[in-house]
């Protein structure tokens, strides 16, 4: 479990300081930019949080908590699956926040998205390569995608 530390940035030149959420991974800094910048006077340090004198804190303290939430959610995901976790894969995961899930839940929206420009015999092949996939695995995310992923699923469905 990762321990947060909201802080400010140095000052620009309009008196406004930007805001950021900072944690550690193997060591390394990570600082993830809330992409709001208030005045110092405005932010509780000790708290982590923006005063509620400021005209928007509740709303910036809900960014601010969405922001912990979604790194907290990266660590248990990668902790549940018995995955290293590195500051690499995490700005992968951190951006990629919102997108899919799983490689399934891709597939899903891409067929809603663009199966009318296939035809049906190409359609059905898609769904029975999927429905292979599933069988082998019923849960596949894109990190597990490498070089051995293919041939031992290949090594399973070979005719």
């Amino acid at each position: 479990m990762a321990s947060y530390s909201v802080y400010l940035k140095k000052e620009n030149k309009k008196g406004l300081s930007p805001l950021y959420v900072g944690f550690y991974i193997n060591r390394e800094k990570i600082e993830v930019p809330v992409r709001i910048s208030i005045a110092p006077d405005a932010f509780d340090k000790s708290k982590g949080v923006i005063k509620s004198s400021c005209e928007y804190a509740k709303d910036y303290n809900l960014i601010i908590s969405d922001i912990k939430a979604s790194i907290n959610d990266i660590f248990v995901r990668y902790r549940l699956r018995k995955n290293e976790l590195t500051p690499t894969l995490f700005w992968k995961e951190y951006r990629a926040k919102g997108e899919y899930k799983t490689f399934f839940d891709f597939c899903q929206a891409y067929q809603r998205l663009r199966f009318q420009e296939v035809a049906s015999a190409t359609q059905k092949a898609h769904k029975a390569s999927l429905s292979k996939l599933k069988e082998f695995q019923s849960t596949i995310y894109f990190d597990r995608f490498d070089g051995g992923f293919l041939p031992a699923f290949c090594s399973v469905y070979e005719k």
